[in-house]
């Protein structure tokens, strides 16, 4: 009789599994937001606060922000995806519109680009 798996697949299933966990709670959405940013290009335009409502216009697009939340309310690109987007509040979450070219992202907190801690 042979073993199917050896020591070294049980600790390399194990160490795949763990892995999976850590990006999986590392990537999803997290507690509540304080703000919106508002991109384009990869430039930040606008930074907006979650607790005041408001409505803002940017490179074709409306969205408003109420409820500490943000949704889009008009887009002037062909397809219109982004309208149908549920409205953001979580940090992490994001709404795209991708034939503006702008991003509309919900932040907890400033935190440091990945280039500020490597250097």
């Amino acid at each position: 009789m042979t073993k199917i798996l050896k020591k070294s697949d049980i600790f390399l299933i194990a160490a795949a599994i763990v892995v999976a966990i850590g990006i999986f709670f590392l990537t999803r959405p997290g507690g509540e937001a304080a703000y919106i940013e508002v991109s384009q290009n990869g430039e930040i335009v606008e930074k907006l606060p979650l607790g005041t409502d408001t409505v803002f216009e940017f490179s074709g697009n409306t969205f408003e922000i109420k409820d500490e939340a943000a949704r889009m309310i008009f887009a002037d690109c062909p397809d219109g995806y982004c309208l149908g987007h549920a409205p953001i509040s979580k940090d992490g979450e994001s709404i795209v519109c991708l034939p503006n070219r702008v991003i509309l992202a919900a932040r907890s907190a400033e935190k440091p680009d990945l280039d500020d801690i490597s250097g």
